[in-house]
């Protein structure tokens, strides 16, 4: 169904603690990208976008204007590949991933690590190819460059269902560009970020008592 409406499929692994990672190129090289759906932004590691075409001026302004570090650099990926698949016109901020990655707002709550990885793709590119995650024990990404009509959708929809799942609203916060999902806990409404770069599932402190929810302190 999903390759009869366009979409590229691209094989994901997972790792460090259930990252979920995609190999592909960059620059010509050989590169490891991890999907990051809780990431505001995409991200470059600072040794690869040594060799990248840097971000200056109206673009610049205008990813600030959105939300972006203005203390950062940031660069173009140029044409870049996903397993098969040449992709191209992205632009991710410039880090040092065996540090602290800068998190935007509501981005995950993680704070970065040694990733071993070259580039984060976040929400941008992820909405921008009309992304489609599969958590499964084959995890794989199907990625087009054209939305989806609500013919498609609902097509779409009926046939997962069809399969056995089960369909659940999904909310984009802007800025910063954040999934969620409306839910209850003991009757208490929150809401839910999907976010698949954290390798934990976090609720926070205030809303835990408020719930009712015993808590225990667990090992790092």
């Amino acid at each position: 169904m999903l390759f009869r409406s366009g979409y590229k499929f691209v094989e994901v692994r997972r790792v460090h603690d259930s990252h979920m990672a995609v190999s592909g190129k960059l620059g010509g090289k050989k590169a490891q990208y991890l999907v990051d759906t809780g990431f505001s932004l995409s991200a470059v590691d600072e040794r690869t976008a040594k060799r990248l075409k840097a971000v200056t001026g109206q673009e610049r302004e205008g990813l600030i204007r959105t939300g972006a570090n203005p203390a950062l650099s940031y660069a173009h990926l140029g044409d870049f590949e996903l397993g098969e698949h040449t992709f191209s016109n992205h632009i991710a901020m410039v880090v040092k991933m065996a540090g602290p990655i800068p998190r935007l707002r509501l981005s995950s709550s993680k704070s970065g690590g040694a990733l071993d990885s070259d580039v984060i793709l976040g929400t941008p590119f992820l909405l921008l190819n009309h992304a489609i995650l599969d958590y499964g024990q084959s995890a794989g990404l199907f990625l087009r460059d054209k939305p989806r009509t609500q013919a498609e959708f609902d097509g779409m929809k009926e046939s997962f269902e069809k399969s056995g799942f089960s369909a659940t609203r999904v909310y984009m916060l802007r800025p910063p560009g954040a999934w969620v999902v409306e839910a209850k806990v003991n009757g208490k409404p929150l809401l839910l970020m999907l976010d698949s770069g954290s390798f934990r599932t976090i609720i926070d402190r205030k809303f835990a008592a408020q719930a009712g929810l015993r808590s225990r302190s667990t090992p790092d």
